[in-house]
This record gives C-alpha cells, sequence and structure tokens, in this order.
C-alpha cells in the first residue's frame, strides 16, 4: 500500500474510515491508533495533527462535498486504539473533547483492551 494512502494516526492526509452509524443518526470518522500510548514523542503531536485534518474535512465542507447525504448529519469521532490512554494521553482528549463540542463534533475513544492502559511515557 502506498505510504500517502497509508490509514492510522501517522498519516493525517487521510480518513481511515467514515460510516453512518444509523442507532446514534451519526456520520463516525473513525481514527485508528495501533501502536500503544506512550511508544513514540511524535505519537500525541500526530494524534493532533490528525485530529486537524479531520476537524477541516467536516469544518470546512469538505465531508458534504464529497458525501452529500451525510452534509446536515451530526458528526462523530471515534479513536479506536490499542489500549486505554494513559494519563498522559487523557489530558490531551478531554482538551480535544471539549473542543470538538464546541464545533458539534461528539468525540470518543475506544480501545480493543480496554483493561490495559498506556504508559503515557515514550519508551516504555
Amino acid at each position: 500500500m502506498s505510504e500517502s494512502l497509508k490509514r492510522g494516526v501517522e498519516n493525517p492526509a487521510v480518513v481511515d474510515l467514515i460510516g453512518f452509524d444509523a442507532d446514534a443518526e451519526e456520520v463516525v470518522l473513525t481514527l485508528i491508533e495501533e501502536r500503544p500510548w506512550g511508544v513514540s514523542e511524535e505519537q500525541l503531536p500526530q494524534l493532533q495533527a490528525k485530529l486537524n485534518s479531520y476537524l477541516d474535512y467536516v469544518v470546512d465542507g469538505f465531508m458534504a462535498d464529497d458525501y452529500p447525504d451525510y452534509g446536515d448529519k451530526p458528526v462523530r469521532f471515534e479513536l479506536e486504539c490499542a489500549v486505554a490512554p494513559g494519563d498522559r494521553e487523557q489530558g490531551f482528549l478531554t482538551a480535544f473533547r471539549n473542543f470538538a463540542s464546541t464545533q458539534k463534533i461528539r468525540f470518543v475513544v475506544r480501545p480493543r483492551n480496554p483493561g490495559q492502559e498506556g504508559s503515557g511515557k515514550p519508551g516504555a
């Protein structure tokens, strides 16, 4: 797969997944983080860049252009991650959740292994 099309938090130029949750009546844009938390100093800056790209995509109307049926629907960003975020990540995620709500975007975190938690320390 071409690097420019690779999904994941490391690539801010790609929307990893987009779909519609009929039960919640929300358009869901999923971000995928395969790495455990704290593996790299670059992880949170990469996540921030990815989230900013998602915000631009929605707020600037590109999503509505690409998916006209979704244009007037509520939006949810969903971070699918390997393990639950640690304390270091929680502060960032809470700040982003608060900001996203000002844009009428819901933000949720879905760890695949919720009992495990990232260290929040690079290299640990």
